[in-house]
Protein backbone atom coordinates (compact mmCIF):
# COMPACT_ATOMS: atom_id res chain seq x y z
CA UNK A 1 0.00 0.00 0.00
CA UNK A 2 2.73 2.25 0.66
CA UNK A 3 4.19 2.12 -2.44
CA UNK A 4 1.44 2.77 -4.37
CA UNK A 5 0.71 5.30 -2.13
CA UNK A 6 4.03 6.88 -2.69
CA UNK A 7 4.53 5.75 -5.68
CA UNK A 8 8.26 4.80 -4.67
CA UNK A 9 8.82 1.40 -5.66
CA UNK A 10 12.04 1.55 -3.07
CA UNK A 11 10.27 2.92 0.00
CA UNK A 12 11.22 0.14 1.92
CA UNK A 13 15.06 1.29 1.48
CA UNK A 14 13.70 5.16 2.52
CA UNK A 15 12.06 3.73 5.95
CA UNK A 16 14.97 1.04 6.43
CA UNK A 17 17.51 4.28 6.95
CA UNK A 18 15.29 5.98 9.10
CA UNK A 19 14.70 3.61 11.72
CA UNK A 20 16.88 3.15 14.96
CA UNK A 21 17.87 0.06 17.19
CA UNK A 22 14.98 0.55 19.39
CA UNK A 23 13.04 -0.67 16.39
CA UNK A 24 13.82 -3.96 17.10
CA UNK A 25 13.16 -3.67 20.79
CA UNK A 26 15.57 -5.68 23.31
CA UNK A 27 17.01 -7.37 20.17
CA UNK A 28 18.26 -4.30 18.29
CA UNK A 29 20.40 -3.46 21.50
CA UNK A 30 21.38 -6.69 21.92
CA UNK A 31 22.95 -7.07 18.33
CA UNK A 32 24.49 -3.35 19.25
CA UNK A 33 26.24 -5.21 22.03
CA UNK A 34 27.62 -7.88 19.83
CA UNK A 35 31.91 -7.84 19.79
CA UNK A 36 32.05 -9.29 16.95
CA UNK A 37 30.59 -9.84 13.57
CA UNK A 38 30.22 -13.47 14.35
CA UNK A 39 28.60 -12.67 17.49
CA UNK A 40 26.00 -10.18 15.72
CA UNK A 41 25.36 -12.41 13.05
CA UNK A 42 24.76 -15.22 15.85
CA UNK A 43 22.07 -13.29 18.05
CA UNK A 44 20.08 -12.80 14.72
CA UNK A 45 19.92 -16.34 14.13
CA UNK A 46 18.88 -17.18 17.94
CA UNK A 47 17.04 -14.33 19.01
CA UNK A 48 15.22 -12.83 15.60
CA UNK A 49 12.04 -14.70 16.68
CA UNK A 50 11.08 -12.90 19.67
CA UNK A 51 10.87 -9.80 17.62
CA UNK A 52 9.51 -11.16 14.84
CA UNK A 53 7.74 -14.91 13.89
CA UNK A 54 7.59 -13.66 9.94
CA UNK A 55 11.36 -15.25 9.28
CA UNK A 56 14.26 -17.51 10.46
CA UNK A 57 17.96 -16.76 9.96
CA UNK A 58 21.13 -18.93 9.79
CA UNK A 59 24.97 -18.07 9.24
CA UNK A 60 27.70 -19.37 7.62
CA UNK A 61 31.06 -18.93 5.68
CA UNK A 62 31.31 -20.55 2.30
CA UNK A 63 34.45 -19.73 0.38
CA UNK A 64 35.73 -17.09 2.39
CA UNK A 65 32.30 -15.26 2.92
CA UNK A 66 30.31 -14.73 5.75
CA UNK A 67 26.42 -15.25 5.11
CA UNK A 68 23.58 -14.45 6.67
CA UNK A 69 20.42 -16.17 5.42
CA UNK A 70 16.72 -15.26 5.90
CA UNK A 71 14.46 -18.76 5.57
CA UNK A 72 10.90 -19.23 5.49
CA UNK A 73 9.40 -15.94 5.30
CA UNK A 74 6.44 -15.91 5.60
CA UNK A 75 4.30 -14.77 2.17
CA UNK A 76 2.53 -11.93 4.18
CA UNK A 77 5.75 -9.91 4.69
CA UNK A 78 5.63 -7.39 1.77
CA UNK A 79 8.83 -6.77 0.01
CA UNK A 80 8.78 -3.22 0.97
CA UNK A 81 9.26 -4.75 4.62
CA UNK A 82 11.81 -7.21 3.18
CA UNK A 83 14.05 -3.74 2.26
CA UNK A 84 13.46 -2.30 5.37
CA UNK A 85 14.74 -5.68 7.10
CA UNK A 86 17.90 -5.61 4.60
CA UNK A 87 18.66 -1.91 5.29
CA UNK A 88 18.31 -2.39 9.17
CA UNK A 89 20.88 -5.25 9.05
CA UNK A 90 23.68 -3.47 6.76
CA UNK A 91 23.28 -0.57 8.87
CA UNK A 92 23.77 -2.20 12.13
CA UNK A 93 26.91 -3.91 10.48
CA UNK A 94 27.85 -0.98 10.14
CA UNK A 95 27.78 0.73 13.37
CA UNK A 96 28.82 -2.17 15.00
CA UNK A 97 32.19 -3.32 12.89
CA UNK A 98 33.34 0.95 12.87
CA UNK A 99 35.29 0.50 9.40
CA UNK A 100 34.02 0.24 6.06
CA UNK A 101 31.54 -2.61 5.38
CA UNK A 102 29.60 -3.22 2.22
CA UNK A 103 28.25 -6.38 1.40
CA UNK A 104 29.71 -8.35 -1.46
CA UNK A 105 26.66 -9.94 -2.87
CA UNK A 106 22.76 -9.72 -1.34
CA UNK A 107 20.11 -11.37 -3.17
CA UNK A 108 15.85 -10.43 -2.20
CA UNK A 109 13.30 -12.12 -3.12
CA UNK A 110 10.92 -9.10 -4.76
CA UNK A 111 10.18 -8.09 -8.49
CA UNK A 112 12.89 -5.85 -9.30
CA UNK A 113 11.47 -2.18 -10.15
CA UNK A 114 11.83 -0.64 -13.03
CA UNK A 115 13.90 2.14 -12.48
CA UNK A 116 17.59 1.54 -10.17
CA UNK A 117 17.12 3.60 -7.39
CA UNK A 118 20.30 6.00 -6.61
CA UNK A 119 19.22 4.75 -2.80
CA UNK A 120 19.77 1.60 -3.20
CA UNK A 121 23.69 2.67 -4.53
CA UNK A 122 24.29 4.06 -1.64
CA UNK A 123 23.08 1.47 1.11
CA UNK A 124 23.98 -1.18 -0.87
CA UNK A 125 26.73 -0.78 -3.45
CA UNK A 126 27.09 -3.94 -4.97
CA UNK A 127 27.88 -4.76 -8.56
CA UNK A 128 24.79 -6.90 -9.14
CA UNK A 129 20.88 -6.68 -9.34
CA UNK A 130 19.16 -6.68 -5.63
CA UNK A 131 16.52 -9.53 -7.17
CA UNK A 132 16.60 -13.40 -7.07
CA UNK A 133 14.23 -15.59 -6.25
CA UNK A 134 15.58 -17.41 -3.29
CA UNK A 135 15.94 -16.30 0.74
CA UNK A 136 17.68 -12.91 1.49
CA UNK A 137 21.43 -13.06 1.87
CA UNK A 138 23.42 -10.45 3.02
CA UNK A 139 27.90 -11.53 2.48
CA UNK A 140 30.53 -10.04 3.71
CA UNK A 141 34.26 -11.39 2.83
CA UNK A 142 36.29 -9.97 5.11
CA UNK A 143 36.52 -12.05 8.59
CA UNK A 144 33.62 -12.06 10.60
CA UNK A 145 35.39 -12.53 14.34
Amino acid sequence: MATRTTGDPYFGIAVGNLLQFSYLHALGYGLMASATLRDFYQRVCNYYRLASPNADFRHFSQDGACILEASNVRASVCHESQDVFAVLMVRYMRFLYQRELDPLWMELVRPLPASRCPAISRIFPLPGALCCTRAARCDRGAAHG
